[in-house]
């Protein structure tokens, strides 16, 4: 059976932001917080989300902005955050690491559901050539949790931890049969608040709120009387700041006008009397056309903002109509079907796979086209049976699924979050990394812990692990239940896994590499066999800054048998290995010297994935009268190791859940 989760509108939080927007956190921490919220634990989430909805990276500026927060603070947590190993400081930029996915991989882990079903998902994706997705249910929201894609030109580009709006989906409208009033009064909200779907950065806004207005449905606004104003109480006479203030319609002052000069014959000169009232006239005259003009902008712009404001919520209540009449139907009939609501020519069917024992929603499967491949009736009448079919056993997976064993203890956190601020002092924020690692303390066997529970296996004290959960809580990350647990929620792969959740080991490696390179001034490869075995590719590297240097470029194939990286793949593969290999395999390196080119010396180790297999391997190329053999082994070859070791824990954190490609 899946993992209990808080994915029943009873346990939901209600008062986390409605979507995975930094913003909205910063909003929710400030509005209705517990005294016991910890704000550097609010902020550090803020910081998290910007970096993810950004696509990974961020520099500090553009961070501050996104943020509202102090440069010192940013800079703060960004330190934290490096040192914890979730981001690095890449020149200008803040980037997310793979090591940030053990947040997401801990709400997986305790869930079950990828684990359980994701294997019945890639192989209906195989069968039918289409792409495949696991989602759950987040609030009036649908976030994935399994995608099988296709690799195509033309192929689906939702990532797993992506937040869609229920109505903009076919499980949504699934999800949507169980609602409670309460829940749909929260889908109208935010509704109104967001009619163009802005705040979800995974599907594109909707363009318009309305059809092109017809002559019936566009009112012709009629302008006012230019003098007349307008009985609301908005459009009151003109106050003393209407009045014009500008030089040339002032009244003369006896500074600006001149004295007249007495003639023979004053009485048939104007006096000044007679200037003085005509200046007064023309003056009262320029006033009233200022305010009728006034009168008839404002008027013109409050029928403007009317109109809006009717077109908006006439869009929202169409789509509030549209989005009940689909959800009916998917109550009547068990499935439900997207005719290209997300955006043209996507298309999709969908269908429930319940708990057993309940019978509630425990995620919903989908299969996913276009309209290029498949018409919608084709969804119904060749797509749909094949994923009823693949649904049930799914929930026959659920009912035999033996119940998971104690997850693996979590030990030495705490200690490690001192020593760190020992260390840097006031630059590492201890109650930050405190509060990151109480995600953690969740997983596989421990989907639902009570308080003891988390406070012992993250080390801290009971009241700054209650602080934390406190703090998720209010952010919507974690659910408190009756019984006294608390669970993650979906909403934590918004920190920082959907841009990792496509990785490929080139773009892992790549990093390390470089650190590499920059500490031994030597040029650094990562290469993978070819399909036929006889040769391998380079995928990354990372050139040295010298005059001589080892220069290859990524795409180049080299003879397997010739080079040291090919060497150690294929003392790995084979099976038995030769005996030629079968010494590298026991020392787990290779060394070629001058033999695939004169005066080119290189040492190579394996890269392994989570089952151990070596699926790639790294090395360093120098020139031999650099150094010696000797050098090479005693100098570079721990170095080497250290960084096969960093690539290796990169790739079991980010395919855990996820396929990582080679290439």
């Amino acid at each position: 059976m899946p993992a209990k989760t808080s994915q029943d509108a009873g346990d939901r939080a209600e008062d986390g932001p409605p979507t995975g927007t930094a913003g909205a956190t910063s909003a929710a921490g400030a509005a209705g917080a517990p005294a016991e919220v910890v704000g550097p634990l609010v902020r550090g989430i803020g910081v998290l989300r910007q970096l993810t909805e950004a696509g990974g990276s961020l520099s500090p500026s553009a961070l501050e902005r996104a943020t509202g927060l102090a440069r010192s603070t940013v800079d703060r947590i960004t330190a934290t955050l490096a040192r914890m190993g979730h981001v690095r400081i890449d020149g200008r930029d803040v980037v997310l690491t793979p090591r940030v996915m053990e947040l997401g991989n801990a709400y997986l882990a305790a869930l079950r559901l990828p684990a359980l079903l994701g294997a019945h998902a890639d192989a209906l994706a195989d069968e039918l050539d289409e792409s495949v997705s696991l989602a759950v249910a987040d609030l009036d929201g649908v976030r994935f949790i399994h995608q099988a894609t296709r690799r195509r030109a033309m192929s689906v580009s939702f990532r797993i931890g992506d937040l869609l709006p229920a109505e903009r989906t076919a499980p949504g409208a699934l999800f949507a049969t169980a609602w409670t009033e309460a829940d749909w009064e929260r889908w109208r909200t935010r509704r109104r608040r967001d009619p163009t779907d802005g705040s979800f950065p995974a599907v594109p806004p909707r363009t318009a709120l309305a059809p092109e207005p017809t002559a019936e449905a566009t009112p012709v606004p009629q302008p006012a009387p230019p003098l007349t104003p307008d009985p609301r109480p908005e459009l009151t006479p003109p106050t003393p700041e209407l009045a014009p203030t500008t030089p040339e319609l002032a009244p003369p002052t006896s500074e600006s006008a001149p004295e007249p000069r007495p003639t023979a014959d004053d009485s048939a000169k104007p006096t000044a009397d007679d200037f003085a009232g005509r200046v007064a006239d023309e003056f009262a005259g320029r006033v009233a056309d200022d305010f009728a003009e006034r009168v008839a902008y404002d008027f013109t712009e409050r029928v403007a903002d009317d109109f809006a404001e009717r077109v908006a919520y006439d869009f929202t209540e169409r789509v509030a109509d549209d989005f009940a009449e689909r959800v009916a139907e998917a109550r009547r009939v068990g499935w439900a079907l997207d005719d290209q609501l997300i955006e043209p020519g996507l298309i999709a069917v969908s269908v429930p796979v319940r708990e057993p024992g309940t019978g509630r929603i425990a995620c919903v499967a989908s299969v996913v086209s276009h309209t290029s491949r498949h018409s919608t009736a084709d969804l119904r009448s060749t797509l749909l049976p094949r994923l009823r079919t693949a649904v049930a056993a799914m929930e026959a997976e659920l009912r035999t699924a033996p119940p998971p064993g104690p997850g693996p203890a979590l030990s030495g956190l705490a200690a490690w979050t001192g020593a760190s601020k020992q260390e840097l002092g006031r630059g590492f924020v201890e109650s930050l990394a405190r509060g990151l690692t109480v995600l953690t303390a969740f997983g596989e066997g421990r989907p639902a812990l009570p308080l003891t529970e988390v406070a012992r296996a993250t080390g801290l004290s009971r009241a700054t692990a209650r602080r934390a959960l406190i703090t998720y809580e209010h952010l919507g990350l974690v659910a408190a239940h009756p019984d006294r647990t608390f669970t993650l929620t979906p909403r934590v792969l918004d920190l920082g896994f959907p841009p990792l959740s496509r990785s490929t080991l080139p773009r892992l490696a790549e990093p390390r590499l470089r650190a590499l390179t920059d500490r031994l001034h030597e040029a650094t490869a990562l290469a993978v066999l070819t399909a036929d075995g006889t040769q391998i590719q380079y995928t990354a590297g990372a050139g040295a800054s010298r005059v001589l240097t080892v220069h290859i470029t990524v795409g180049t194939r080299l003879p397997a048998e010739e080079t040291s990286l090919g060497r150690v793949l294929l003392a790995d593969t084979a099976e038995p290995p030769p005996p030629a290999l079968a010494g590298i395999r026991e020392r787990g390196y290779a060394l070629v010297d001058e033999e695939l080119e004169s005066g080119l010396r290189s040492i190579a180790v394996p890269v392994r994935d989570r089952e151990g297999r070596t699926v790639a391997a790294v090395n360093v190329a120098t020139h031999a009268a650099r150094r010696t053999v000797e050098d090479c082994v005693r100098d570079l070859l721990p170095e080497l190791r250290a960084t096969a070791d960093r690539i290796q824990d990169d790739l079991r954190t980010a395919s855990a859940f996820t396929p990582v490609p080679l290439l």
